[in-house]
């Protein structure tokens, strides 16, 4: 891969960093198969590159589909701005491949690496990322401890003044994944990279640990260290040590979270349970609480643990027991700014909107480099209130921290379309499937279908939107609604028709319990609002609110939102809506913050555009 630059169309292409730069200066999104097609087209310009040697350079030693090929071109044109028909940077030869067609300049700048027989000066290096430290013990079952190495490492790193270190969430994201160390330095702005590996034989640990610099891929430091289990403390110490010496930097003061061996090991299993979603991690954490009762890491896991379920459960009894966790964590360790996060996110579900707005507000300031208190602002608060753009901020801001995390690439995608960035929302749609994501599973068709609806593709928004439903809901009478319903957004003509089929589907006994339940309720409440059944659209959304002040608990994410969608228009200006507004309590919020976008307050009253 060339270390250069190049120019064309009013796009910087910087190969060393792997940034697609619009005019402006601003990063375009590409996924990182998108970003090496780009590439190899452009250091090719006007060659016609046939299909077969495009596959052979982009999936080395890989056997792939032609349709991986086309996909992947079509999310470069998107990302170019370029409109069907138009061939302004790639053309196609049917039959063949493709040619970049644009002009490019190589500007006359110096290389932004040194040359390879050169090696990096021992300067001092203001940022490192840390990645999860591979398992060389032939148990799986040990992943948690290499894990806990790396995230021990983190902690202890991210205390030291001046040098930055990206969290957890962005450095593990690239967990098990062939990513190229230069690459993710890049992702994450760090200089260099922190990779290790931990292996393990009867009471006895070995661990390797390599510093490497992110420009030019030279080892500045290496070692190995061979020591007792018991010694694990002093071990993370001395590791932590020769780092900074390496970095050039000098290590904070730091207590270990816990001088119980037995409870860090529960909580190292605990930590690792959670973030695949076992709630086994929940009894784990409860015993090295029990353990050490001042033991803050372990609270702050456990409050992880319990508002994933929670997110499932919208049960009171959930939300009790996270308040009382975080608070423990918060009393222990108040600098836990995903916990503070976390307790944003409760405020939320039971409509204290204020005090979510604080406790969000305060998570991002107490650790400006955790992506997770920023993504949860932007769905979990700012939207859920109408305020798109500061939502869609966040959620950036999110993603510039994480990039290789695909749960907030889409919270990315919700943000754009909310919004009404429907094309920049597809390219981060081929980011979420580049990370992982199937592209037939949700939410991505519901999303995908929302844009070709908004851009006149109704027979395209039509068939995605079917792929969310279970076979026998299709036979059950879906796809006759569905097909009515789109035929009526091609033709208002349809409109009778269309809303007696979705009539149909609540009446149903086959389908009744699943459309009176998200998401299937909020898609039927959607439909009915765009078609102007505006009565049964308040019904749906009046049992919505009742079973709200039943429980006390919101489903944020899942109902509030898509509220303020420019679909939602006519919805918003019937009288009904202010009632809505009153039960939800955001009149108090809006006179503190500001009105949803686009929107005015005239005394107790929400006025839409």
């Amino acid at each position: 891969m060339a270390a250069g630059l190049y120019e064309f169309g009013g796009f910087r292409l910087d190969a060393q960093r792997r940034q697609l730069l619009s005019a402006a200066g601003e990063p375009v999104a590409l996924t990182p198969k998108a970003f090496e097609a780009l590439l190899y087209l452009v250091e090719r310009q006007g060659q016609l590159l046939e299909k077969r040697e495009l596959l052979a350079a982009l999936w080395p030693g890989l056997t792939v589909e032609e349709n991986n090929l086309n996909q992947c071109i079509s999310a470069l044109r998107r990302a170019l701005g370029e409109q069907p028909g138009e061939h302004r940077f790639i053309v196609t030869t049917p039959g063949r491949g493709y040619r970049f067609v644009a002009d490019v300049i190589t500007p006359g700048a110096a290389p932004l690496s040194p040359p390879a027989a050169t090696a990096p000066k021992p300067t001092q290096r203001a940022s490192v990322a840390v990645l999860p430290f591979a398992n060389l013990t032939g148990d799986a079952g040990k992943d948690y401890f290499s894990d806990g190495m790396a995230e021990e490492l983190i902690c202890t790193l991210a205390r030291t003044p001046g040098l930055k270190v990206p969290a957890r969430t962005s450095s593990f994201a690239y967990k098990g994944k062939d990513a190229d160390i230069r690459r993710i330095a890049a992702d994450l702005g760090v200089e260099a990279v922190l990779e290790g590996s931990v292996r393990s034989a009867g009471e006895r640990i070995r661990v390797t640990a390599q510093l490497i610099d992110a420009d030019s891929g030279f080892h500045l430091w290496s070692q190995n260290y061979d020591r007792k289990f018991e010694d694990l403390f002093a071990l993370q110490d001395e590791l932590a040590g020769a780092i900074a010496g390496a970095l050039r930097v000098h290590l904070a003061p730091k207590a270990h979270p816990t001088r119980d061996l037995e409870a860090y090991q529960l909580y190292m299993r605990g930590q690792a349970l959670g973030s695949r979603n076992d709630w086994t991690a929940n009894r784990l954490l409860d015993e090295a609480i029990a353990r050490d009762p001042n033991f803050a890491r372990a609270y702050a896991a456990k409050v992880n643990v319990l508002f994933f379920w929670q997110s499932l459960d919208f049960r009171q009894q959930l939300a009790d027991e996270i308040n009382a966790t975080a608070k423990r964590a918060l009393e222990l360790d108040p600098g836990l700014a995903a916990v503070k996060g976390i307790t944003g996110a409760v405020h939320a579900m039971h409509a204290r909107w204020i005090e979510a707005e604080e406790c969000f507000q305060s998570a991002c300031a107490l650790d400006p480099d955790e992506p997770i208190p920023f993504q949860g602002y932007a769905l979990g608060q700012a939207c859920a209130v109408g305020r798109y753009q500061a939502g869609l901020e966040s959620a950036r801001r999110a993603f510039a921290l994480a990039p290789a995390t695909m749960a907030i690439s889409l919270s990315v995608v919700g943000c754009l379309q909310f919004a009404g960035h429907d094309e920049e929302s597809l390219r981060y749609m081929d980011i979420a499937i580049e990370l992982g994501h199937r592209p037939d599973a949700p939410p991505l068709p519901i999303m995908r279908s929302q844009a070709w609806r908004r851009a006149g593709r109704i027979e395209e928004a039509r068939d995605e939107i079917r792929k969310v439903f279970s076979a026998d809901m299709r036979a059950a009478g879906v796809d006759d609604a569905i097909t009515l319903t789109y035929a009526a957004f091609a033709d208002p003509a349809n409109r009778d028709a269309a809303v007696d089929a979705l009539r149909g589907l609540q009446r149903n006994p086959a389908l009744a319990d699943r459309f009176a339940t998200w998401p299937w309720s909020i898609m039927i409440l959607h439909w009915f609002a765009m078609l102007g059944a505006l009565d049964d659209a308040y019904a749906i959304f009046d049992g919505i609110l009742c079973e709200f002040e039943r429980t006390g608990i919101l489903n944020v994410v899942g109902h509030l939102p898509s509220l303020w969608m420019p679909e939602m228009r006519q919805f918003r200006r019937d009288e009904r809506f202010q009632d809505v507004c009153r039960r939800l309590n955001f009149f108090p919020y809006w006179r503190k913050y500001g009105p949803p976008d686009g929107h005015t307050i005239e005394g107790d009253r929400l006025i839409a555009p």
